[in-house]
């Protein structure tokens, strides 16, 4: 069981709600908002793709959701859900711009140097 923080934002505030959200054999969470606990299956709730470091969110059966800054949780678990290649291969180039920078200045010289 891995346990982080989030805040809810159930829209009848303009505020978000501190929430602990516990990860139940990644299958379910358990979220503790002001002193009440509620288990929501995962399969019932969207969770966004990760962009690099920026706030993770999971949007919930009753239409409020949650947002993390607890990445490194919430990318794991995000990977055993969704197997997609596709997203996780934006994923890893977003958080890797220096080499992806790198990767196609090397690619234009190599062209250039073809053609010329």
């Amino acid at each position: 069981m891995k346990t982080f923080t989030a805040i809810r934002f159930d829209g009848s505030r303009s505020s978000g709600i501190p929430a602990e959200v516990t990860i139940l054999e990644d299958t379910q969470i358990e979220v503790v908002c002001e002193d009440q606990a509620e288990v929501i299956k995962l399969s019932e709730c969207r969770m966004d793709p990760p962009l690099a470091n920026i706030r993770r969110v999971v949007a919930l059966p009753d239409g409020s959701h949650l947002e993390t800054e607890n990445l490194e949780i919430f990318d794991k678990l995000y990977r055993k859900r969704h197997q997609k290649i596709g997203m996780r291969l934006v994923f890893w180039l977003e958080s890797k711009w220096p080499l992806v920078g790198i990767c196609v200045l090397g690619l234009i010289i190599s062209l250039i140097s073809a053609f010329v």
